[in-house]
């Protein structure tokens, strides 16, 4: 398996508001997926990375998409991410989300995980094999 690098940028940090800001958001948040394909053992061909910068005002969208997996990239709707209490925790307005997939279509109970989670694809699979979603 090859050994995945941490990717060096909080998303928050990427994110300026301008339109450069979003394109270095999705070209930085599209590395950082197919850092997590290869941390899945993922090969080219079977998992497919897209975003659509024109999707929510905020950020757009950016995916990864694999047969038994999908993973993105959402914000604005204040998640109580994993790993964190309800009561006790913060909630995350962004954060990343997972499903189990199977044909290419959903099949329900999301996963979500704080974003900065994402920078450390290594630790991310941890928690989704640990969670049974890889």
């Amino acid at each position: 398996m090859k050994k995945s690098k941490k990717v060096g940028l909080p998303l928050v940090d990427k994110w300026d508001g301008t339109p450069e800001g979003k394109a270095r958001l999705h070209k930085g948040a599209q590395q950082v997926l197919r850092a997590l394909a290869a941390e899945l053992g993922l090969k080219k061909g079977e998992f497919e990375v897209r975003s659509n910068e024109m999707g929510p005002a905020i950020g757009g969208t950016i995916h990864l998409d694999a047969k038994a997996l999908r993973v993105w990239i959402e914000g604005g709707y204040g998640f109580t991410p994993w790993g964190k209490s309800a009561e006790t925790g913060p909630r995350t307005e962004s954060y990343v989300a997972a499903c189990r997939c199977e044909g290419g279509k959903d099949k329900g109970s999301d996963l979500v995980v704080d974003w900065e989670l994402l920078w450390d694809p290594k630790k991310l699979v941890e928690v989704l094999r640990l969670e049974g979603f890889a």
